[in-house]
This record gives structure tokens, sequence and C-alpha cells, in this order.
């Protein structure tokens, strides 16, 4: 199947969410002509059973996975910040002369990297990363202590320090389908399904502790197929935008759709909203992010707020007294999904402060719901090869 298939594929979507004993979101890729509640049938062969890959959590509130690439002796080991926004894998390379403080990966150390032509810089997040792309074999290692192996997979190799080089991450792992940007075949899920002609699903769940700073585990990624014991019940689906349609949002996702509705509960009162808009949800991001006009009027009613700039993230952020008491639910077609003061108010020590924060550019109109959010559900993604002709 061609690449025009693959970003055809990765450019019709369908989300659903479901009420669950861990609330569950889940994120359906497939081709427009294919019945979109089949998508979560289960297949007839009994399906795949899951692998389970830890994640670690630091300090910044930043997901990784361990990522072994090349294969042999000669195996570079990398933790790599987890971003459903791209499908691309993104590593720092042995020649970036800025990437102090992490691991780099240097293809000549490698018998299975071949380069490839044409991929000079690609749209990663919000920053535009510039680099060399490489054909590589890599692995995530597996809570029981192996490697789930991944051959021939597209890394792209930066060449200048970017944001993500931090606190000894080496990139990013993109968990998106490239739908803004690149190919299909180019993101894990195309990888993987080119390789075994047989299988055309991929799926995969995500469970995130909430971030806390007593400890580094992160939660787990369940590949291949979610983690069934993980939730139960009925879902609602939501259909995910195409990416123009995110155009004045502020948002650069693979993954866009409509939140239809939200209150605030705490202060002096209660905040309803029941028109929603453009919403993405990233890992990547700790906080929940809102137009600023929405984020201010929250803020307005709790006594104490302070309203400060948040430079990691390009936003408005607010401090608060540490015993403020608050609940913001996100409404998804039928269900609703509810973060209370545990997830919230952030203690920092010296200060409390709010994990809502509203976008500094005032013309942003779109939600972004990060970890802190997904920490409280349970995310299922199914980017699909599926495709039906007539």
């Amino acid at each position: 199947m061609g690449d025009s298939c693959f970003r055809t594929i990765a450019r019709s979507a369908m989300l659903c969410f479901g009420r669950l004993p861990l609330c569950l979101l889940t994120l359906a890729a497939a081709a427009q002509a294919f019945p979109s509640l089949s998508l979560l049938s289960k297949r007839s062969d009994g399906g795949q059973s899951p692998v389970t890959i830890p994640l670690t959590v630091d300090a910044s509130g930043k997901y990784a996975v361990k990522v072994n690439i090349s294969s042999g002796p000669e195996t570079q080991h990398f933790g790599l910040a987890i971003s459903t926004g791209t499908g691309y894998t993104m590593v720092a390379g042995s020649e970036c002369d800025s990437c102090d403080g992490v691991p780099t990966y240097n293809p000549s150390q490698s018998t299975s990297a071949k380069a490839m032509a044409g991929l000079a810089s690609v749209g990663i997040l919000n920053n535009t990363v510039d680099g060399s792309g490489y054909k590589e074999d890599c692995g995530m290692q597996t809570s029981s202590g192996g490697v789930w192996k991944y051959p021939n997979q597209t890394i792209v190799v930066a060449n200048g320090s970017e944001p993500v080089f931090t606190n000894g991450l080496s990139g990013i792992l993109g968990l998106g389908t490239n739908s803004v940007q690149g190919n299909f075949s180019d993101t894990i899920f195309g990888a993987y399904m080119s390789q075994d002609a047989s299988d055309s699903s991929f799926q995969y769940g995500m469970a995130l502790n909430a971030p806390d700073n007593s400890t580094s585990d992160g939660g787990v990624l369940h590949l291949l197929s979610p983690d069934s014991s993980a939730y139960t019940g009925n879902v609602s689906w939501k259909g995910v935008q195409q990416a123009a349609s995110s155009n004045g949002t502020g948002l650069s996702s693979d993954w866009i759709v409509d939140l239809d509705g939200w209150t605030f509960a705490g202060g002096s009162g209660s905040i309803t909203n029941n028109q929603g808009g453009a919403c993405t949800v990233d890992p990547y991001y700790p906080n929940v992010y809102l137009p600023l006009n929405l984020a201010t009027q929250i803020y307005g009613s709790i006594s104490g707020a302070s309203q400060f700039s948040d430079p990691t993230t390009n936003a408005i952020a607010w401090t608060m007294p540490c015993d403020t008491k608050m609940t913001f639910t996100a409404v998804f077609g039928t269900e609703s999904f509810s973060v209370d003061e545990s997830i919230l108010v952030i203690n920092q020590g010296t200060r409390c402060v709010g994990a809502v924060e509203g976008w500094s550019d005032s013309s942003f109109t779109g939600y972004l719901f990060g970890a802190r959010f997904l920490s409280e559900v349970y995310l299922c993604v199914t980017p699909s090869m599926y495709i039906s002709l007539h």
C-alpha cells in the first residue's frame, strides 16, 4: 500500500469516550468509507495481547520510554518523551554541538542505519526540527525486562538543540499519525503494519500515573492492543477534525476533536461553558490549557489568585491559596470527565499554582488537555490501516 493511502487514512479519524472505572478516551484513525463503530469490535482472530511498556516521569512532568536504537552489540539507549502530537520519532544526533547533557545517537556506529533522502526538517509539536532521516531497527524496553522490537523505523536525527533535550531526555517518541505533516508509513504503526501484511490493526492504551515528585513511576503504555482489564462501559464517538480546521486554535496535533463543553466549580461559585471548541490531548504537555479569557474568568472567582507567565509552555498561569478546592469537568459527547484539586492545585513548596492555564496569545481558541488530565483517564488509540473499496 503506497504512501498516498497512508496519508488518506491518517487524515480521517474518530474519537470516542466512555464512562469507565478508569475513564476511557478512545482515538481511532481510519479511512472515511470504513464503518467507524467496527473499529472497536474484537478482531476475528481474537486480537493481540498487549505489550506493556513502563513509563517514567521526571520533575518537569515529561513522560518517557526507554528506547533502543540499532541492533546487535552496537545498540544505543535513549529516554524519549512521548507525544500524541506527531508520528515522528526524534533523537539528538552526535553532530549536535549544543545537545550537552543528553545521550546522542551516532548512525556511523550502527550497522542497521539507512540514510533517507529528502527529509531535512520536520515540524514536531510547535517546533521545526532540522536534521537527517534514517531507517533504523528500534525496540522499547518492556515491563517484563524484554524488548519489543520494531524494525525499519523512521527516525529524525536532530543536528541542533531543541527544548526537548533536557533532564536526560534525548528526544520524542511520536504516538500520532502524521496527519499534520508527513506520512503514516513513517509512524510506529505504519512501519509495524507494513512489516506484517496479515495484521491490519495496531492499537495502544495509555495509563498515566499522576506526576509525583516522590516517584519516577509514570504508568504504562499497552502496545498492540489496550489492556481490557483497564476499562469497561459504554463509549461515545466524536469525529476527529481535519488538520486545516485547527487553524487559529493554537493547536498543532494529529488529534483534534470537538470539546462539547465544560464546567468549573470552586472559589466563589461555578462557571458553565456550553460552547466548547477544538481540543487535543497530549501527555507531552503537563497541564490543562484554555483560551486566555476563559482561564482568566476561572481564576477571577478564586480569592487570592495571582497571574504570572509560564515560559515553558508560552502560557499564563496563576498562583493560589494551597487550600483551594476546585473541580474542572470536560464534556465529550454524552460523557463527562472530572478532575479536582488533587490534580489541579500543584504545591511547589513555596507556593501553589493552578494546573489550568491560559494561552499567552489571546487569539488562540483551542483547548489542550495534558498529562495531569490524562492521568485520570485511560487513553486508547486505534490508528487503523483499513480501507474500503467499492
